[in-house]
């Protein structure tokens, strides 16, 4: 009876094993979203959407407020995985949003792979325009908005960007205009590269790449913005830095044209990796651990 037990035991300890070793080991990109803020308003309404990425499931977002009340909505998000498959779970864990290698699509450029990128596009960041029905548009160019993707402070590796964008892509305009205000690494020193693609046939891309370490000042979070007046064709982006949430400093970086023939834009944020990242050594560890009670049960049974 007793070695009855020892071997359900010893099989109960494999089965555990081989279980944790199979675990993903969670190839997460150098990346951890902390917040997303979006706010708008104009002489009737003030409106703010802020997702701490905390709720433990990506694609339900944070909370809206009305005059600074919070209301019963949530921001959904629309996002396109490698498979097809849901955002993997974990992927928002301790109020941050990481990037998993293996959920990011391939990112092409002149027919070749250079990476995977992923972006997440806010679903609802929507003012109506007064007395017609056009929900879920986007951020109107009547309003007064800000928007602020809040990074983990962290150089990048070399070729990888995490980013906060303004696009519109709406059949009835001619245009489609995109910015793109990036986080990446040049000679081992931290950078914000602020452009607009996406521009009319003849027309020569902005942008203005400038090194932000020196402003850094003790900062652990970096926050990409984009800051617009009501009536204006363009915005002005900025950075901002702080400290566990404490402000430490914030800067414009200068104004990129946004709209053009249309009067509505969209928000979305991610971040692009041009080779695979390590396992995280959290991931790295409990493979291990499973392996070595897999190399311990197959010593008991030898002897």
């Amino acid at each position: 009876m007793a070695e009855s037990n020892i071997g359900r035991g010893l099989c109960a300890a494999v089965t555990a094993a081989l279980s944790l070793a199979a675990l993903p080991a969670g190839a997460y990109t150098n990346f951890k979203l902390d917040e997303l803020r979006v706010q708008w308003s104009n002489g009737a309404v003030d409106i703010g959407y802020v997702d701490p990425f905390d709720n433990g499931e990506p694609l339900v977002g944070g909370t809206y407020t009305s005059a600074g009340v919070p209301t019963a909505s949530v921001g959904q998000y629309f996002v396109a995985t490698r498979t097809g498959a849901p955002i993997k779970a974990g992927s928002e864990s301790g109020g941050k949003l990481r990037f998993d290698w293996d959920d990011m699509p391939d990112s092409t450029f002149g027919g070749v792979v250079v990476g995977r990128s992923l972006n997440y596009f806010l679903q609802t960041s929507t003012q109506y325009t007064p007395g017609a029905n056009v929900e879920n548009r986007g951020l109107w160019k009547g309003n007064d908005f800000a928007v602020e993707a809040v990074w983990d402070l962290k150089v990048p590796l070399a070729g990888d960007a995490a980013r906060l964008r303004l696009w519109d892509a709406f059949g009835s305009h001619p245009s489609n205009d995109l910015l793109d205000l990036n986080l990446l690494s040049i000679g081992g020193d931290l950078h914000v590269r602020s452009r607009r693609v996406f521009v009319q046939p003849g027309q020569t891309d902005e942008l203005v790449l400038v090194n932000v370490s020196s402003l850094i000042n003790g900062a652990n979070q970096v926050g990409l913005t984009f800051r617009h007046a009501a009536g204006d064709d363009f915005v002005t982006a900025g950075i901002a830095f702080y400290l566990d949430g404490a402000p430490r400093g914030a800067y414009d970086i200068g104004p990129l044209t946004l709209y053009n023939g249309e009067e509505w834009t969209r928000v979305s944020f991610g971040t692009f990796a041009g080779t695979a990242p390590i396992p995280e050594p959290a991931s790295v560890a409990l493979m291990l651990a499973g392996l070595s009670v897999v190399g311990a049960v197959a010593r008991r049974r030898q002897r």
